[in-house]
């Protein structure tokens, strides 16, 4: 009998999600190729970028590098895969300078795009990640899917999708905001809100 309503609640919480969210959060600072100094970060649009997380279609741990902004990749002569810098945001974390970055990665067949969000700061003359989120529902516009405040908040807002929604049509979002807090050195979660989807 009780295994019987473990398999229920099982099936019940199986049908409530769907295999469109994928979203992940890293906010453990993380050594990222490249060098700096504290006045001059590098040429972000000739770059290599490593993810940490497994929400962009190329997998954890691998590594993309931009060329002009841009990175395709091609399968049988065919462009299959595009990674593009869509945005760079000179931004401070505390009295440090820092970069907000904001890379989105378009399957050019037709099955998604993701979306993966950087904060770089220098630190040792190396660069570091401080906040990198990832997935198919982060909206990739500032303002509307990501900003950051001159009191050190950042706020990322990103699609859910029910099993009963379809690709194009997720009808719940999630609100997050975080606090970049001095005395520990990184960014904190304040409060996570989920509703309806707003247009």
């Amino acid at each position: 009998m009780v295994r019987a309503i473990l398999l229920l609640a099982g099936l019940i919480l199986q049908q409530d999600t769907s295999g469109f969210n994928s979203y992940e959060v890293h906010l453990d600072p993380a050594a990222m190729e490249g060098r700096c100094a504290t006045d001059r970060f590098p040429d972000f649009r000739n770059h290599t970028y490593q993810f940490r997380s497994d929400a962009p279609f190329f997998g954890p741990g691998s590594s993309v590098t931009l060329h002009r902004g841009i990175h395709t990749e091609r399968a049988d002569g065919f462009a299959t895969w595009r990674a593009s810098l869509d945005d760079r945001r000179p931004i401070r974390l505390g009295g440090e300078r820092a970069m907000m970055l904001l890379i989105f990665v378009n399957h050019l067949l037709g099955s998604g795009s993701k979306t993966h969000l950087f904060i770089v700061r220098c630190r040792d003359e190396r660069l570091e990640a401080v906040f990198e989120a990832a997935g198919e529902g982060i909206y990739p516009h500032h303002g509307r899917g990501y900003s950051y405040s001159e009191s050190g908040e950042l706020r990322v807002t990103h699609a859910v999708w029910r099993a009963e929604d379809c690709h194009a049509c997720a009808s719940r979002q999630v609100d997050e905001l975080y606090r970049w807090d001095i005395s520990s050195d990184r960014f904190r979660l304040a409060t996570r809100s989920e509703g309806p989807i707003k247009p």
